[in-house]
Order: structure tokens, then sequence, then C-alpha cells
């Protein structure tokens, strides 16, 4: 009897031991499944299908794409050069964007979580047909945990850098650098100025020949100046290429023009930029003279 007793323990403890090895099977086939799922991606699209892109944030910032690597900043002033990098990591940090929770099933027009002036972003893709696909995804406040609050099915959560990007003014997406970034202060061969006092040649000035080649204006100007410049500056480097920059005030401003061969502005036409009175005093303390357009 007892021994029949220690078979029928046996085969229980066997039985038993089998389920557990069993499940602990199931759940580590499952589990990894699970983790690699994560959250929900807010939107899947395919980033290099994109053409156009709206933000409408504190201001409403229209860009499409021109080449494959390059986007043009669209603004009631005229076309411009974008900033290729900063539009590229928008898109991926958008690609990126996860849904942490639900906050809500309610219409999101009927919460305080900022939907009464809601923030937008549209998409316009182009599918395989080359069809062009719109799509808008809406944004409301900024969370106290540092996440936003999106419109999907309600409102959810969303983690990433979105809100950043919806807090940039349209300078943020241009493209404001005067000359090619080839252009390196190390390279230039001979700076001439030429000012009302004449013209001359700028020996040994390579701080003054780094500070034209990385100049960045604060915006563009919307028209070309039609006075006459007060300092034109000529730039050659040793691979013979020529730049010239000319300066010019108006309305108590600096603007600047570039002119040269592969200038980013290039395909836009001849594009002015608009100085920061900082950058253009710089380039007058470099040179220790008043800036004029003071």
């Amino acid at each position: 009897m007892s021994r029949k007793c220690g078979v029928r323990q046996s085969t229980i403890l066997l039985v038993i031991a089998n389920l557990v090895l069993l499940t602990l099977l199931i759940v580590g086939i499952t589990a990894p499944s699970r983790a690699r799922s994560g959250p929900a991606a807010l939107v899947e699209f395919d980033v290099t299908r994109v053409v156009g892109i709206v933000v409408d944030g504190i201001a409403q910032v229209t860009i499409t794409r021109s080449t494959a690597d390059e986007w043009r900043l669209e603004v009631p002033e005229g076309i411009y050069p974008a900033r290729a990098d900063r539009v590229e990591a928008f898109l991926r940090a958008l690609a990126d964007s996860r849904i942490t929770r639900e906050i809500t099933s309610r219409d999101p027009a009927e919460t305080d979580l900022g939907f009464d002036a809601p923030r937008a972003v549209r998409l316009r893709l182009a599918d395989q047909d080359s069809e062009i696909v719109e799509r808008v995804l809406e944004f409301g406040a900024r969370l106290p945990n540092g996440s936003i609050a999106a419109a999907e099915a309600g409102v959810v959560e969303v983690e990433g850098a979105i809100d950043f990007y919806l807090t940039q003014g349209v300078t943020f997406w241009a493209y404001l650098r005067l000359l090619p970034e080839s252009v390196r202060g190390e390279e230039v061969a001979t700076l001439r100025i030429e000012s009302a006092e004449g013209s001359r040649l700028l020996d040994d000035r390579p701080d003054l020949a780094r500070a034209l080649a990385d100049l960045v204006g604060a915006t563009f100007y919307a028209e070309l100046p039609q006075t006459n410049p007060f300092t034109e500056f000529t730039l050659t480097l040793i691979d013979g290429r020529e730049f010239r920059i000319r300066f010019y005030e108006s309305d108590g401003d600096v603007v600047a023009v570039p002119e040269g061969p592969a200038l980013p502005g290039e395909p836009f036409g001849e594009l002015a930029y608009l100085l920061a009175p900082s950058t253009y005093d710089r380039l007058a303390s470099l040179l220790s003279i008043e800036a004029d357009s003071n």
C-alpha cells in the first residue's frame, strides 16, 4: 500500500514538474516578443517618402523637399534654403515618438490639455504610386513629466522631442550661412576690403578671414538693398574660387549680400541676409573701425 502511494506521489510530482517546465518555456518564448514590440509608435512612415511638412506651432512653417538631401523653406516673403540637418532630425524624432499611455478616450476638444488651440504637424508623403497622402497629427500641451499630449482616438501621452520643434520659430529651420561650408578661413589666400576709404589688401588676417567665411545671418532680408554697399570684402581661396560679401545699411540695420560660386542660396536667386548687430560689431572690431551703421 505504501509502495503504491509512493508511486502515485512520484507521478504527481513528475506531472507538476512538467507543467512548471512547460509554463517556463511558454513565458520564455513569448516574453522577448512583448519586449521587442514595446510602446506603439504615434505614426509610422518612411522618412525617405516625405515630400513636405507643415509645422504649425508658435509659427506656421512650410518645408518641402527639393532634392533627396535638400529642403526649402516657404514663407510669405519667398522661398529660402532650409536646414536639412534640423528637418531630418525632426522627422527622426517624429518617427521615434512612442505612445506611453492613454490619458482619456474623450474628444480632445473637451479636455483641458491644450486642444482648444492645438498645434499640428502635417506630413505629405509620396506612396508607392507617387500619389501624395497627407497625415495630420494634432498636439496639445506639454505635460509635467516632459511628454506631450497628442490626439489619437482620444488623448494619449507621447514621449519624445516633438514639443521642442513645435516651439521653434521660422528662423530655426532656415539655412542662414552665407558662403558654402567648403569655404574655410584658413584657405583664404587673399582678403581685400573696399570702402569709402578706398581698396586695400588685408595681410595676415586669419581671424577676419574666418569670421567672414563662417558668417551667418540672423534671418533673410525680404528685398535686395537698392543703395550702394558701404563695405565690400573679396575672399580669394587657394583653390582659385573667389567670393564677395557686400554690406549695406538699410533702415538702421546691416544687410549682407554674398556673391560667388555654388552659394547655399543659389537655387533661390540672389539672397540678402539681415545681420544681428553683434555680428557686424564683431567684424568692425576685428577691423578696428566703427560700424558705419552705428
